[in-house]
């Protein structure tokens, strides 16, 4: 018989606090220190509610968006106009996973690209002050933790003056990331939301998943759905976000309104709607 004693596993395990553990702990003191404690929710040691160091997701990003500088120190964030902020997650997804893997592949196929637009004149690095905050530390398993990662780091850029860029991610983070700016906001906030379809259940799967968002958010005190349009809308959609359509007052437009209208008179309308009476607009 073997003894087990003898195994090389059983040997490294006896001999496991002959290793130290002095890097991990200091390692998660400098993700909190430069990436804020985590939302109130999250209990595990050496998280933080931005991604920093090598203690994140495998999955989250390591480029930045258009090779800008990193905002390590999320507290100095408050130095730029703009801050790129990725959200891998795709647990919110029913079918089609891998768009936590969406902030990294957008940040490096930005790296082709030239901040300078000469059709339009406009340079980004030079007209505004540009960064990248990182990537939200997100679990897989729980969507209402990372809603409240979310809320909480979005929430916190808002409420520095600086324009949050958000990174997907599925659908279902469009909720938390409203969640957070609404509370920074005194007065209503109006939506455009281009897509195929309306995402407007109240509940998937027993869950708030990628269907739900526009249902929820349009529950927040200061975002009504009747500043919420709806662009491109149609095809394979469900009833019950026909009578969403309906009941909240939201304006939906279809490929075949575009078709009609033109794209220009469609924005005009989408603008207006959205703005009225409003003091922001999240696209």
């Amino acid at each position: 018989m073997i003894d087990r004693n003898e195994l090389h596993a059983m040997k490294t395990a006896a001999r496991f606090d002959e290793f130290g553990n002095t890097r991990f702990p200091t390692m998660a003191k400098r993700a909190v220190e430069f990436g804020l404690e985590p939302a109130d929710s999250i209990k595990s040691e050496g998280m933080s509610c931005f991604a920093r160091t090598n203690l994140g997701p495998t999955y989250t990003s390591h480029e930045t968006f258009l090779r800008s500088p990193f905002c390590e120190d999320i507290h100095k964030v408050s130095e730029y106009d703009v801050a790129v902020v990725g959200i891998p997650y795709d647990s919110g997804a029913s079918n089609r996973s891998g768009t936590r893997l969406g902030p990294a592949g957008i940040r490096h196929a930005s790296s082709q690209i030239s901040p300078f637009n000469p059709d339009y004149g406009i340079d980004l690095y030079e007209n505004i002050k540009l960064c990248d905050a990182g990537d939200i530390y997100t679990l897989p398993a729980n969507a209402e933790k990372t809603f409240d990662q979310i809320t909480k780091g979005i929430g916190y850029i808002f409420s520095q003056g600086v324009t949050p860029i958000v990174l997907g991610g599925d659908h279902s983070t469009t909720f938390p990331t409203l969640r957070g700016i609404s509370k920074y906001i005194d007065g209503n906030i109006g939506v455009i939301h281009i897509d195929r379809h309306s995402d407007c259940d109240a509940i998937q799967m027993d869950e708030k998943m990628h269907g739900t968002e526009w249902y929820h958010s349009t529950h927040l005190p200061n975002l009504s759905a009747k500043n919420l349009v709806q662009i491109g809308i149609g095809g394979n959609c469900c009833k019950s976000w026909s009578k969403f359509t309906r009941d909240s007052g939201c304006t939906a437009i279809s490929m075949e309104d575009i078709d009609k209208y033109g794209i220009d008179k469609v924005a005009e309308l989408a603008l207006d709607i959205a703005w009225k009476g409003c003091k922001a607009v999240y696209v």
